[in-house]
């Protein structure tokens, strides 16, 4: 075990200082750790967020290439109509 240190303050100053040392340790890990869990779950639902967005994409670019090979029904052409005078 170390030798123990020499201190100049009187004990019940230096236990005060070491407690407010350690709960301002305390306080700001924990804060890192809030902060970090807080990030992950963001990058979490960016990902599936992204990931969904990519699915209805690939959906919408099927479906437009199905529509694409069907031949067009008859009477469905995409002219525009005359106009009225």
């Amino acid at each position: 075990m170390a030798p123990a240190r020499k201190y100049k303050s009187p004990p019940h100053v230096l236990v005060r200082s070491f407690r407010l040392s350690r709960e301002r340790w305390k306080r700001k890990y924990q804060s890192t750790r809030d902060e970090l869990k807080r990030l992950s779950n963001r990058v979490r639902d960016l990902e599936n967020s992204r990931q969904a967005w990519a699915d209805r994409a690939a959906a919408a670019q099927a479906q437009l290439a199905a529509l694409a090979c069907q031949p067009a029904a008859p009477g469905t052409d995409l002219a525009p109509a005359p106009k009225k005078t």
